[in-house]
């Protein structure tokens, strides 16, 4: 069975972008909700340290992992108020792994929440060409921004939907754990 990591993208209270949810907050609180879940069905799991800078989370991954390893970066968009969503970035060349496994938590979250489908994206494709948790990791790795955190329609999907979610995401991840 592969390990999985899962990290809350941004660690703590006011550490992340902020509307309706705190990221910082609420990341880590869906990590640790998918976390128990996968511990209960018996995966091999890790988590990062709510303390530890993102250099430090990725050098324990990297320490850790084996290239077929699974790791999920967990966070909530923002911009506007207006824009919505889910989409979920891979590195800008990714392995037939981290494509599926992409593709397969953006449909669990878009099929479980009833948010829009903004697709699997490159990395590059943002404003950053490069994002250390897709590049800098030697393991599958994605990261999921599960919706706009600042848009008032996916805050209610969210919270009306999260234990849904939290199922939806430890299916995923317990499937390709396994495959």
């Amino acid at each position: 069975m592969r390990h999985i990591f899962i990290t809350a993208g941004h660690r703590g209270a006011a550490t992340g972008a902020r509307g309706i949810i705190d990221e910082g907050a609420e990341t880590v609180k869906l990590r640790d909700s998918v976390a128990r879940e996968l511990a209960q069905r018996g995966c091999t799991l890790s988590l990062d340290a709510d303390t530890g800078s993102l250099t430090e989370v990725i050098r324990r991954i990297n320490t850790e992992a084996q290239p077929t390893d699974i790791c999920v970066d967990i966070h909530f968009n923002a911009f506007d108020g207006r824009a919505n969503g889910t989409e979920v970035l891979v590195s800008n060349t990714p392995t037939d792994m981290e494509q599926e496994l992409a593709e397969n938590l953006l449909h669990a979250t878009t099929a479980t929440l009833g948010t829009k489908n903004r697709g699997v994206k490159r990395e590059g494709a943002g404003q950053h060409t490069r994002l250390a948790m897709l590049s800098g990791v030697r393991c599958n790795s994605v990261l999921l921004e599960v919706c706009f955190c600042d848009n008032a329609a996916d805050c209610e999907k969210y919270y009306s939907n999260v234990e849904k979610l939290v199922t939806a995401y430890a299916d995923v991840l317990e499937r390709h754990a396994k495959a």
